[in-house]
């Protein structure tokens, strides 16, 4: 429960730097304690029943001992660590407290998911999205769960499962009840445990066309989570954390280091920036506008002194424009092409003349060129069938993001400090609210 008040505080601090628009902060963080549902040293099927093996029991059977009776009586704080952080994980690498774990999450998040739901109905009226965050052992049982989620069903079928479930006050055991559109996984493992099962990740919108993912390795073995954007963050110094963009596409381990999450302060100069510049263009056209009408009206003014009609006046132009085809060809493409000439004047009366010349020569190289500019070629992406796979993923080109280390930071003295810190990384706080409201 603190680690989400912090990611909470967090997020309320960061949330004006991370977002350039407005809008109001609609995040909200639930806690899922889902190690407090667990007994381990009990049976499954009398896990479920609320049953725990123990000591004393009349069929002469004493049972299996729990972890609470192997746990030495010293050091409690120390052992409460290595038995919340470190011993979860060789019990979750045996198959039946697997299970019990994958089990017990989902059936949490459902309840937790049904109770909200009812108290806040305009939730699902306004299609809200549902992200999981999930940290160390969490985010690889999270995965998990994620990857033996059955076939999505439609947005109304889905809608009717869930106000079945809420007028039932029941949920499945072993299936969400609703979509997820971004996770995040901090400081995860996933990429280790993964890589000893000799799975691939890849996305279910390719599940299809196996041979179009992998069309060299059509046999190999994938691990698909349900989910639109997958994120894998994680810091440098962390000893748990492992990639998952080589799972994905193998190139993206060899030739590409993982993302860098910039720092706040500088998301709060590019909202700052991004603020300013939109202001100044308002006044550039604003100022333009201006000047156009200001043209516009002078050249009514000096046909009507003249006595000529506007179609009098179109012809002598063309007449004119026709008559400088026959100058320097080469002298024409440097008053084009040179942009100094173009920004170095101020807006003034004498603006227009310099946009009818530039204008008259953008239309000359566009004839010339066939009817339309030539784009520079674009740069060869030697990994484009990995790029894609990786876009199935995450909408961003990208899975694997880190945290910048500081200069004066030692990796070794951090290494333990850095894999509990997550939830109290204003970092990682302005980065999660910049992707769960990524607008593309």
């Amino acid at each position: 429960m603190s680690d989400v008040n912090d990611l909470r505080k967090s997020i309320k601090s960061v949330y004006p730097a991370a977002i350039a628009s407005d809008r109001s902060n609609g995040i909200q963080v639930l806690p899922i304690p889902w190690r407090d549902d667990i007994k381990f040293g009990a049976a499954f099927e009398d896990e479920m029943n609320g049953i725990e093996a123990d000591l004393g029991m009349r069929d002469g059977d004493d049972g299996c001992p729990t972890l609470a009776e192997l746990t030495v009586d010293s050091v409690p704080n120390i052992r409460s660590i290595v038995s919340d952080v470190i011993m979860d994980v060789p019990l979750y690498l045996t198959p039946i407290y697997r299970e019990q774990m994958t089990v017990a999450l989902c059936k949490l998040m459902n309840r937790i998911y049904l109770r909200y739901v009812s108290r806040h109905p305009d939730f699902l009226e306004r299609n809200g999205q549902v992200s999981i965050i999930g940290h160390s052992l969490g985010a690889l049982i999270a995965f998990d769960m994620l990857s033996m989620e059955p076939a999505q069903l439609g947005p109304v079928e889905t809608k009717n499962r869930i106000l079945t479930a809420i007028e039932n006050q029941d949920s499945p055991p072993k299936s969400l009840l609703f979509p997820v559109q971004n996770f995040f996984g901090l400081g995860s493992p996933a990429g280790l445990m993964l890589l000893l099962k000799g799975y691939r990740v890849a996305s279910r919108k390719g599940l299809a066309n196996k041979g179009l993912l992998f069309p060299n390795r059509a046999s190999v073995q994938f691990c698909c989570p349900a989910v639109q954007n997958l994120y894998n963050i994680f810091h440098k110094s962390d000893p748990v954390a492992y990639r998952l963009e080589p799972l994905i596409s193998r190139q993206y381990g060899t030739n590409l280091k993982p993302e860098p999450i910039p720092h706040v302060t500088e998301l709060a100069k590019r909202n700052h920036a991004a603020k300013k510049s939109s202001g100044k263009n308002i006044t550039n056209r604003a100022g333009a506008m201006y000047e156009s009408i200001k043209y516009g009206l002078t050249a009514n003014l000096v046909m009507r002194g003249l006595g000529l009609s506007r179609q009098q006046m179109y012809d002598d132009m063309v007449s004119a424009n026709n008559s400088e085809d026959d100058s320097d060809d080469s002298h024409a493409s440097m008053e084009y092409l040179s942009p100094e000439r173009v920004h170095t004047h101020t807006r003034s009366s004498s603006d227009s003349a310099v946009h009818a010349t530039t204008s008259f020569w953008a239309n000359r190289m566009e004839k010339q060129s066939g009817g339309s500019r030539q784009s520079p070629p674009a740069p060869l992406n030697v990994y484009s069938e990995g790029a894609r796979r990786v876009r199935m993923l995450n909408r961003s080109g990208r899975v694997d993001y880190c945290l910048q280390e500081n200069n004066l930071e030692n990796a070794y003295w951090s290494a333990f400090s850095t894999h509990i810190q997550y939830w109290k990384d204003i970092d990682v706080a302005a980065f999660l609210t910049r992707e769960i409201y990524r607008e593309d």
